[in-house]
This record gives C-alpha cells, structure tokens and sequence, in this order.
C-alpha cells in the first residue's frame, strides 16, 4: 500500500495545485505568512507596472526624438509633405500606439506584458482558497497550519506539502523528511478530516478556528 500511495504522490504533486474557483479577492487569511506571500507578490506587480509604464514613456520620448530628426532631413530636401506627415503624427492620439512601433519595440514591450499577466496569474492562483487551508489539530499534541500555496507549517517550519486530487475532496500530505504519505478525507462540513496513514491507520482531524 505504501509503495502505490508514493506513486499517487508522485503522480499528483508533478501536477500544479489547483482550487475549485478564484476569488476576486483575497479572503481573510488566519496566519501571516500567506499574508506576506500575497503583498510581495503584489508589490512586485505593481512594481513591473511601473516599469513598464517608464519603458513606454521612454520609448515615446525617442521616438519623437528621432522623427524630429527625420523631419529636418525631409526640410533639408523640401519635402514638406513628409514634413507635414511627420508632424501631424507626432501630435496625432496615435503617437506611439504599439501597432505603429517598431518590431524590436512591440518585442520588448511585451515581453514586459507577458511577464506581468504570469504574475497576474500566479497570484490569482494564490488567491484561491481551499477548504483545506487553516490550522488542524491532529489530537496528538500537533498543530499544523496548511498554506494556500500548497505548503504544510508546523511551529514555523515547513514539515510537508499538500496536494489535492482534482475534483475530489481528498487530499494528499506528503512529508519533507519522510518516505511516505497521509490521504486526507475532508468532511462535508469542512471542520473536519479523516487521515489515512500509509498503514492504514485512520485519525481525526479538527479545524481551529474559522
């Protein structure tokens, strides 16, 4: 039994984690690490917006720059149609619209946007709350507080990972210094859960608190 329920793990934890739906909004988080983990990942959000933003602006301001240039050229041999083109387009609301840029340009701005949506994404991920998420007591003296981000706290360290079967409400534990694994069944009132050891020995989880 310990040897398939190792491959179940194995099987189930090269997958991402994923939750029955997204919030819009982070719910209210019991502890402080996954606290933290949303308003880094926030930070860094909006600090690759604002980069962003100063690779555009930067971008705009040599374009002018250069069309300014072009537009002397064109002086120099007189040709005031170009003149007119140019000038017209440099106060024009399409000035430095992306479809207008040059191929390099398009390519390095959306690298940044690519970049940017993943992170959108990878936090909309962590936005998901789990059932499984919170602090469960396992009625032997031990307290463990499950992450949204997949990870198992136990006084601060990180003991184990979770994982759950997709559609289901069973989950997986799998220990970081241990050979073996913990199937979780949680209950249709969401306070507690069934825990199946790799010997087939059943326990009791309890939630604590929300």
């Amino acid at each position: 039994m310990r040897i398939v329920l190792l491959l179940t793990c194995v099987a189930v934890f090269s997958s991402p984690l994923r939750g029955d739906d997204v919030s819009s909004s982070p719910p209210d988080f019991s502890s402080k690490s996954a606290e933290v983990a949303i308003q880094a990942y926030s930070d860094r959000l909006a600090f690759l917006d604002q980069k962003l933003a100063e690779q555009i602006t930067a971008a705009k301001d040599q374009l002018r720059e250069d069309l300014s240039e072009a537009a002397e050229v064109a002086v120099s041999a007189k040709d005031f149609a170009e003149v007119s083109r140019i000038s017209g387009y440099i106060e024009s609301p399409q000035f430095g619209v992306i479809s207008q840029l040059s191929a390099r340009e398009e390519k390095s701005s959306s690298r940044w946007k690519v970049e940017n949506s993943k992170l959108r994404a990878e936090l909309n991920l962590l936005k998901v709350s789990d059932p499984i998420t919170g602090f469960w007591d396992y009625n032997n003296g031990n307290v463990l507080e499950y992450l949204t981000n997949g990870s198992v706290l136990q006084n601060g360290r990180t003991v184990a990972v979770w994982r759950r079967l997709e559609g289901t409400s069973t989950y997986l534990c799998a220990y970081v210094d241990k050979l073996y694994a913990d199937r979780l069944q949680m209950m249709p009132d969401g306070r507690s859960i069934v825990l199946t050891g790799p010997t087939g020995k059943k326990m009791r989880l309890d939630r604590k608190g929300k």
